[in-house]
């Protein structure tokens, strides 16, 4: 990994840039993918409504 780094670090082409954001845009998905599987399940608010909210009796 440090080597790796290094690699990184080392560029002198330009491309650094475009590096680290792939990198970053690689630890944002992991980070969503954990998170999405160690999360408990969310389910609609209106899913338990079997009608339509009303403000006031008509």
């Amino acid at each position: 990994m440090a080597r790796l780094i290094e690699r990184y670090w080392d560029d002198k082409l330009g491309s650094r840039a475009v590096d680290w954001i792939v990198l970053g845009a690689g630890v944002v998905m992991l980070s969503t993918a954990v998170l999405a599987a160690t999360l408990p399940e969310t389910r609609p608010l209106a899913s338990d409504q079997g009608l339509p909210q009303t403000i006031g009796e008509a």
